[in-house]
């Protein structure tokens, strides 16, 4: 969440439109992103970036590994509605 919170601040709170674009994948396996920030109004521009680094890239080819045995469900956050689970069937 810091990381989250560190890299989109700043375009959020300046009011700048911004997007992540995924680029690639560590040798882990994690993904990578790259963030296009526009100047103001400048929306299109950012969307356009951001078309042609996707179409330049085959991120197609970079599928997320997922671990067989799934997710540990005391991993898994369940968001709480009134003091209440919000989905009882996931607890």
């Amino acid at each position: 969440m810091q990381a989250y919170i560190r890299f989109s601040a700043p375009a959020n709170l300046a009011g700048l439109p911004a997007l992540s674009v995924p680029c690639g994948v560590t040798a882990a396996g994690l993904p990578i992103g790259l963030q296009v920030v526009g100047g103001a109004f400048g929306e299109a521009a950012v969307l356009r970036v951001g078309h042609a680094c996707q179409s330049a890239v085959d991120w197609r080819a970079w599928p997320p590994r997922l671990d067989p045995r799934g997710v540990p469900a005391e991993s898994v956050a369940t968001p709480a509605v009134g003091g209440r689970a919000a989905y009882p069937e996931c607890d």
